[in-house]
């Protein structure tokens, strides 16, 4: 299977399966992201509009370098580094705060543990559609934190059928609604539209890599 048709796969499946618990690791590593950048950008005084441009390029970037190592040998190593680092943050953090949220923790170490024992029956395929997946909920963020969500905040009614927005607490686009009169998420809209080309572009560039099975 060709590496676009494979993202494709990846990417549909992701969108109706978003705001379930399957996706809970993979939302968690988005929401990190975004509210590392969030208080960092806050903690040096930074605008929020222009806080909000900078999140959005800063998802956009580190999807368009991941998929750029997915197009390598090392795909098989990005969802590790992945899910070591979502609990390796996560234990620092709640080392901090002197408290541990046990549900969450258990999402985080069950990827952990799934991935260890692929590593070590050396599943190369499997760990490449897993890479994918990671390396998609990116994009899939996107729309939630720039459209889906930022609707559900100018529509309180939408928030009935929009379960893609489960546990999405970051609105990007609240420091531009009503910005030259124009709502949130039709800011975001435009937003995402930008960052999904350069994606698209890469997506569909990717070389097939004879040593990972693709």
């Amino acid at each position: 299977m060709r590496s676009e048709e494979r993202a494709g796969i990846v990417f549909a499946v992701m969108f109706f399966l978003w705001g379930t618990v399957v996706c809970d690791p993979f939302r968690i590593f988005a929401r990190y992201l975004i509210r590392v950048s969030d208080r960092a950008f806050g903690y040096i005084g930074m605008p929020g509009i222009v806080s909000s441009i900078l999140m959005t390029v800063l998802i956009c970037l580190l999807t368009l370098l991941l998929l750029k190592i997915s197009g390598t040998r090392f795909v098989i190593f990005i969802p590790c580094a992945i899910a070591a680092a979502c609990l390796g943050g996560f234990t620092v953090w709640g080392f901090v705060k002197g408290e541990v949220y046990v549900p969450e923790a258990i999402v985080l170490a069950i990827p952990v543990i799934i991935l260890i024992v692929l590593y070590l029956l050396k599943t190369d395929k499997i760990l490449t559609w897993i890479a994918d997946v990671y390396i998609f909920s990116l994009p899939l963020a996107l729309i939630t934190y720039l459209i889906t969500y930022p609707l559900s905040k100018t529509f309180p009614q939408a928030a009935n059928f929009l379960y893609i927005n489960r546990n999405c607490d970051v609105d990007l686009m609240a420091p531009f609604n009503g910005l030259a009169g124009i709502p949130g998420f039709v800011w975001g809209i435009f937003f995402l539209v930008i960052a999904a080309l350069p994606i698209i572009y890469v997506t569909l560039g990717r070389r097939k890599g004879a040593s990972n099975g693709r």
